[in-house]
């Protein structure tokens, strides 16, 4: 319902600027004709951007993302030799935030 009154609208705008269009010269509504089109097409992306689903996996995907991130920080860590306290406390405290 909402789409179909977007729609005739939209087709409204679009005869009133045609009819400005026939009466002004083209300098002056061209701009105008420009306008319309970026907020048409303004409209459009957005009622795409609600209308698509989040990927069920996302969240999964994450979490694997920062998993392998804390295990190659852990990783180079270990192999480096050198104590680090704060790197790795803050790799235990990601790697339990990630989890909760």
């Amino acid at each position: 319902m909402l789409i179909g009154r977007e729609n005739a609208l939209q087709c409204s705008i679009w005869r009133i600027a045609e009819s400005i269009a026939r009466l002004d010269p083209p300098s002056r509504t061209s701009s105008l004709l420009t306008a319309s089109l970026d907020m048409f097409g303004a409209a459009q992306n957005e009622r795409f951007a609600f209308d698509s689903p989040v990927p069920a996996d996302l969240s999964w995907m994450l979490m694997g993302g920062s998993m392998l991130a804390i295990g190659a920080m852990g990783c180079h860590l270990g192999s480096s030799g050198a104590r680090q306290v704060v790197l790795t406390s803050l790799l235990w405290g990601c790697g339990s935030a990630a989890w909760c």
